[in-house]
């Protein structure tokens, strides 16, 4: 693609004042570059083994010189490092944390196993307690030069960023918490969450959530990703995958985990260790994974004990795919990180 093809992705109006030039010639690298050409930059996954605690995570080094600062981002369920999570960590990076270390904190997938838990952890975990997971993220960072952390995260890498602010305040600086489209916000079962996740039908919802992710991806005008997608949902192995019997525990666990109504108490608890972290709470504004009426109560609540440390941003035109669109996910991410 030539420049004279650039097409400029869709930004919600509620996020035009942040699409400043960085972030507009971060995307225009992005979108006149082909899949392959960024695929020979994606660094492969490694893999921690500390304590007998097993952990998958990639990391991207800083564009910029700048501090030692690292920025950790937990994806949302069901994402493994692939090309599309590349391509989303990447243009945030170019958009908001050019100065600083990147960890991608992947999660199982059929052939991507990120972590392994334990019965008795898979227990925590079906009862709301992420921390299993994020202090195996925790003592991972302890064998790197962290100065200072921050967190963003989406749906389950949203809650998992609220996890990990509570484990990593003990032990970090931490700079700032970024949660998009939080799923522990109000009491439901696992079958509630999934049909929130499904717009309230399995046939239809299930068309319905395919259409809406495909339009976000389509709103990124970022041809690479695209064709990411494309050959990410024509891989073999993902049914295979979704049928196993591993993943069938790890799934429940996760799913009851997530329909939790903790995410007050987690953020409460970090701020009280460290009361100058900025904390952004946003959803897309058609989201039933995340209601407005229930995220608010969160909001209001941590503003009641924090007066100034919660920003609330609600993206119109959208629901739980908001990210999707990768020039949504970037901007929200410069909102997290704004000093």
């Amino acid at each position: 693609m030539s420049n004279a093809e650039y097409v400029k992705p869709f930004i919600p109006s509620s996020l035009v004042p942040e699409w400043d030039e960085t972030a507009q010639e971060a995307h225009q690298r992005m979108a006149v570059r082909t899949l392959d050409s960024l695929l020979v930059e994606m660094p492969p996954t490694q893999v921690a083994s500390i304590k007998d605690e097993y952990l998958r995570f990639a990391e991207l080094p800083p564009l910029d010189e700048g501090d030692d600062g690292y920025l950790a981002i937990t994806l949302p369920h069901g994402n493994p490092w692939s090309p599309s999570m590349y391509l989303r960590a990447r243009l945030l990076q170019e958009t908001a944390a050019r100065d600083k270390t990147l960890i991608v904190f992947p999660n199982n997938f059929y052939g991507h196993r990120a972590y392994r838990l334990t019965r008795e952890e898979l227990g925590e975990v079906s009862q709301g307690s992420l921390q299993p997971i994020v202090g195996r993220q925790r003592r991972l960072l302890h064998t790197k030069p962290v100065g200072s952390v921050a967190l963003f995260g989406e749906s389950l890498g949203g809650m998992a960023a609220a996890a990990a602010g509570d484990e990593f305040a003990d032990y970090f600086e931490l700079t700032a918490v970024g949660i998009i489209e939080p799923p522990n916000i109000m009491d439901r079962d696992g079958g509630d969450l999934q049909k929130a996740f499904l717009y309230g039908g399995i046939l239809k919802g299930m068309r319905e959530s395919g259409r809406r992710l495909a339009r976000a991806v389509d709103d990124s005008h970022i041809p690479a990703l695209s064709e990411a997608k494309h050959r990410e949902s024509t891989a073999p192995g993902w049914i295979k995958y979704f049928l196993s019997l591993k993943f069938i525990a790890e799934n429940r666990a996760l799913q009851q985990g997530m329909a939790a109504n903790n995410l007050t108490d987690l953020l409460h608890n970090t701020l009280l260790k460290q009361p100058d972290i900025p904390v952004l709470l946003a959803r897309g504004e058609q989201s039933l994974i995340a209601p407005r009426k229930s995220l608010m109560e969160h909001v209001h609540n941590l503003r009641g004990f924090h007066d100034g440390n919660v920003q609330y941003r609600e993206v119109e035109g959208y629901g739980h795919e908001l990210c999707d669109n990768l020039a949504v996910n970037a901007l929200l991410s410069k909102i997290a990180l704004a000093k």
